[in-house]
């Protein structure tokens, strides 16, 4: 709900979709990231399968209580 800024979205955190971050966005004089690429099968709106969102927007929904994140540092080739 927070990603979508919908009110009759925003529930208790727990999953119930997920978003793939694809790439990033940085600032181009200190490379400080800025904001993410996200594709979010959540609406299945075709404009939500590159989304950007700024960075404030990506620690809204992160920290929403009983929120899950699964992250992998292993590249797929």
């Amino acid at each position: 709900g927070y990603l979508w800024d919908s009110i009759e979205h925003q529930q208790t955190g727990a999953a119930n979709h997920a978003i793939s971050v694809i790439g990033t966005v940085r600032d181009r004089y200190t490379l400080e990231v800025i904001g993410f690429f996200i594709n979010d099968t959540g609406r299945g709106r075709p404009e939500d399968q590159k989304r950007l969102i700024s960075i404030s927007k990506f620690k809204q929904i992160y920290e929403v209580p009983g929120s899950a994140v699964i992250a992998t540092d292993n590249p797929i080739h």
